[in-house]
């Protein structure tokens, strides 16, 4: 996934609930995130606390684009929840971490929630772990 879609995944994941009739969808960062899943926890809980300069803040700059134009409005009635993180793989300065992440969405009164199991390229830059890329692997309803 490029930068620019890590960055709005959330909001254009609400987008698509609203067209497929509110169904489930996918899916605080910077210092602190000692171990490679540190930024998969982090993406989630700011995605919670509709932070999006939080959320921008864990996107890798070497990512492939720009991370256009996100707010905090565009994450209300979101909300990630990491159920696990594994480590697959590890290297000097770069890892693959797996999550399972349920996201609820919270629309019209109505809340729907999805699991999906996500893979995430994790890359240090100036020492910090950071998301480079992600990419779905399985998504299952709850």
């Amino acid at each position: 996934m490029q930068r620019r879609q890590f960055i709005t995944s959330a909001s254009a994941t609400v987008a698509a609930a609203s067209i497929a009739g509110c169904s489930g969808i996918l899916g605080g960062g910077g210092g602190g995130n000692s171990g490679p899943d540190g930024p998969v926890k982090a993406y989630a809980s700011a995605v919670s606390n509709n932070n999006a300069d939080e959320l921008q803040s864990l996107a890798h700059p070497d990512a492939n684009e720009s991370t256009g134009e996100l707010s905090d409005s565009d994450l209300e009635g979101i909300s990630m929840n990491v159920k696990s993180t594994e480590v697959l793989e590890q290297s000097d300065g770069q890892a693959t971490v797996e999550a399972e992440i349920e996201t609820t969405v919270t629309m019209m009164g109505e809340e729907q929630s999805q699991t999906q199991t996500i893979e995430f390229d994790v890359r240090k830059h100036d020492g910090e772990w950071l998301i480079y890329d992600s990419e779905t692997v399985s998504t299952g309803g709850n």
